[in-house]
């Protein structure tokens, strides 16, 4: 048992160690090297130790592994061109195989009872079957054996597809020589790093144990306020001035940390704030439209409860769900709301769809693509009797292809190419509007500029907004 005790002897401190019931002392410089072998090379040179076995146990495992399963190939391959062409070189097949392993190896294939020999270029061994007593039939395992005088390892494998033992043997000097190899450098290595370590504590434990008790010195006197001598703080300025700069930094890294977290928390506030706000606003709204809804159907106004159910409708698409992209029976529900709504104002009013294929419904696009471009035909087109708005939904390989159009002639002369141009390049109002510019904006950034809206005439002068989207 060893223990280490820090005594005081002659005046000086120094450390005394017990071991085996005599007292040994040592200068206090030393008990930095003691400690350092107790907590950090001990440990350093059991984990290494541990790290060499394992390393060298699976170098060995992948050494038997690949020597073993090239021999499996190597008859394979032999075994599909004897089948395949009805006669192989016996001979090739023996020099390529004593090759391709290397020209120490004892080579044996052995049938599933060990009986009948497959294969071997030493008779010898084969002859003497005690050397096989320890096979089974596991996957990559190898065992010692003496033979000529000489250790070798015999290294095996049962193929259960083949039902065949395939045996390597080979001196175990050679067989494992590039292992201990490796190991061997790791284990120069590890001495190299410890001897180092042993020196560079030796040449400065003394001036780092004094510099450590220098420093505890001083730390117990900045502590306690006491004042150390002239001397002391004249030789020992640089740890007063370390000690200084250590004060101040803390000091302001602790103000850091609080102004830190006071903003954190005012922002984190700040944000619960904000989220509740925006639940609460448009809940009010809602609740505000769902009121007059109520009060207008108490009273038998049936305009303004459609208007307040639109408005309720369209509010809720925008606000509630936050993503992009929605789908294009959303996006026609929203247009039946919003057309809804301006029938009060326009009662005669009607409102087609037309859709080739139902699946192209549930089909994604970008959220109020089309709301902008029905609002322009009310802004950009007389309202007459029996208006009609149109919206026909089609898929033409690779494109979607959305048209709106309404059954009114258009009788002012318009220059569509510049309205697309329009639409395409500047935010004016050329007759296009700047709803068809950011809707067509929207679409090319999202979807790329092979994609977007324009404008067409088609028979009998009716003008049509295209929508052009990928599939």
């Amino acid at each position: 048992m060893v223990v280490l005790q820090l005594v005081n002897q002659s005046g000086k401190k120094k450390l005394k160690i017990i071991l085996g019931g005599e007292n040994i002392y040592l200068p206090i410089k030393y008990k930095y090297i003691i400690l350092t072998t107790l907590v950090f090379i001990i440990p350093y040179i059991i984990f290494m130790y541990g790290y060499i076995v394992q390393t060298e146990t699976q170098q060995k495992e992948l050494y038997i592994r690949n020597k073993l399963e090239t021999l499996e190939k190597t008859d394979y391959l032999y075994s599909s061109l004897s089948l395949s062409k009805g006669s192989f070189n016996e001979k090739v097949y023996h020099e390529f195989l004593t090759s391709s392993l290397d020209g120490y190896s004892d080579i044996i294939i052995l049938g599933e009872n060990r009986e009948e020999i497959h294969f071997t270029n030493n008779s010898h061994i084969v002859n003497n079957p005690e050397y096989f007593n320890g096979l089974d039939k596991s996957r990559f395992n190898s065992y010692e054996i003496e033979y000529l005088n000489v250790h070798r390892v015999l290294m095996y494998s049962y193929n259960v597809n083949a039902k065949k033992y395939y045996i390597i043997v080979e001196p175990t000097k050679n067989a494992l020589n590039g292992i201990k190899k490796n190991t061997k450098n790791i284990i120069i290595v590890i001495v190299l790093s410890v001897l180092l370590l042993l020196a560079v504590m030796y040449l400065y434990s003394n001036k780092i144990s004094s510099t450590l008790y220098l420093l505890t010195e001083i730390i117990k006197n900045y502590r306690s306020k006491n004042i150390l001598l002239k001397s002391d703080i004249k030789s020992n300025r640089i740890f007063y001035d370390e000690l200084y700069k250590i004060e101040n930094e803390i000091y302001e890294t602790i103000n850091y940390l609080i102004e830190r977290d006071n903003k954190q928390t005012m922002v984190y506030y700040k944000s619960k704030l904000e989220n509740l706000q925006n639940q609460i606003n448009p809940h009010f709204l809602y609740n505000t439209l769902e009121n007059i809804n109520q009060l207008a159907m108490m009273n038998d106004i049936e305009e303004i409860s459609k208007l307040s159910r639109g408005l309720a409708s369209l509010f809720r698409y925008n606000t509630e769900d936050r993503k992009n992209i929605t789908t294009v029976n959303k996006e026609l529900y929203i247009i039946s709301e919003y057309i809804n709504i301006m029938k009060i104002r326009f009662p005669n009013i009607l409102y087609n769809v037309h859709i080739e294929d139902e699946y192209i419904v549930d089909s994604e696009m970008l959220k109020f693509t089309l709301q902008p471009l029905v609002e322009n035909i009310f802004k950009h087109q007389s309202i007459s009797k029996d208006f009609e708005i149109n919206i026909s939904v089609v898929e033409k390989n690779p494109h979607r292809i959305i048209e709106i159009y309404t059954n009114q002639t258009i009788n002012n002369v318009l220059d569509i190419s510049k309205i697309n141009s329009s639409i395409n390049s500047e935010k004016e109002d050329d007759g296009a509007g700047i709803g068809l510019y950011n809707v067509n904006k929207r679409i090319q950034l999202h979807y790329g500029e092979d994609y977007g809206i324009y404008l067409k005439f088609r028979d009998k002068g009716i003008l049509v907004t295209t929508v052009l989207l990928p599939i």
